[in-house]
């Protein structure tokens, strides 16, 4: 089982810090995971690739991202739309954890994660709370939702019976700690009905 963490096409170093850290891939690891990908785009920090007990494989850019997507089950990702609808694709399949960049002039990216955490289709951190979550299932209150964790109902630091699930472990699927799969809009209904207001009559 895989973790991929993106960045995206521009750099996030601050986040990249965080998953250089050895305390970190050793929660991954105690979490099941076995495997690290880190694409870390144009940033000026590097990921660390010594004393990991993960493998790791870690890159600038690739021109397809499909196989790593599929071999993961848990997604650490930028708030970027792209990447976002990417790990959440197909639906029910993986985790996904926002990180969002506070640096971005323009943070769009609060907007699509705020609306994702509120559908329950995807966990939202603070960088500097990541490992905190990673290690304890412990969610920190994302900008005015003051409802910690509200979409879990399983932390893992609290006893586990048989048969329960771990919140982010490698094995364990989305709708099972909550999550809701998220479903892409239908464009042919939008294409649809534009035809009709335009009067436009479509025959196959």
């Amino acid at each position: 089982m895989a973790v991929f963490v993106t960045v995206g096409t521009t750099s996030f170093d601050e986040l990249i810090q965080v998953i250089n850290a050895k305390k970190f891939h050793q929660a991954l690891w105690d979490l099941g995971y076995r495997k690290l990908f880190i694409q870390y785009g144009s940033g000026t920090v590097e990921p660390s690739l010594s004393g990991s007990p993960l493998e790791v494989d870690a890159f600038r850019y690739r021109m397809n991202l499909d196989p790593i997507f599929s071999a993961s089950s848990l997604v650490i990702s930028h708030g970027g739309a792209g990447s976002c609808m990417e790990a959440l694709s197909p639906p029910g399949l993986r985790k996904l954890i926002i990180v969002i960049n506070e640096n971005l002039m323009d943070n769009h990216q609060r907007e699509l994660a705020f609306t994702l955490h509120e559908g329950k289709h995807a966990f939202v951190s603070p960088v500097k709370y990541l490992y905190e979550f990673v290690s304890t299932g412990k969610q920190a209150p994302f900008l005015e939702c003051q409802v910690i964790a509200s979409v879990l109902h399983l932390r893992q630091n609290e006893v586990l019976r048989e048969g329960e699930p771990v919140l982010l472990g490698a094995s364990t699927k989305p709708e099972s700690v909550g999550l809701i799969p998220f479903h892409r809009g239908n464009g042919s209904l939008l294409i649809d009905f534009l035809n009709g207001l335009l009067g436009i009559s479509c025959t196959t």
